[in-house]
């Protein structure tokens, strides 16, 4: 179950890192379907490590919405 949480919080910074430089929208989608996938495996894992990820990525979420309708 680690592996997968390095696997999804990989792929979330990846993305969000190229919608920051690119401002694409596609990796926007998969942010969001992937913070969702990760909010299901935290609520399964229940670790410090998921709720630490969980609470970077709301803050990334919290920073796309600004720069998008801003």
């Amino acid at each position: 179950m680690r592996i997968s949480i390095i696997a999804v919080s990989g792929l979330i910074l990846s993305a969000n890192i190229y919608f920051l430089l690119t401002g694409t929208l596609l990796p926007l989608w998969f942010a969001i379907t992937e913070i969702i996938l990760f909010l299901v495996l935290s609520l399964l894992l229940l670790r410090i490590q998921a709720r630490l990820l969980g609470v970077v990525m709301a803050f990334t979420a919290i920073y796309l919405f600004i720069r998008l309708f801003i």
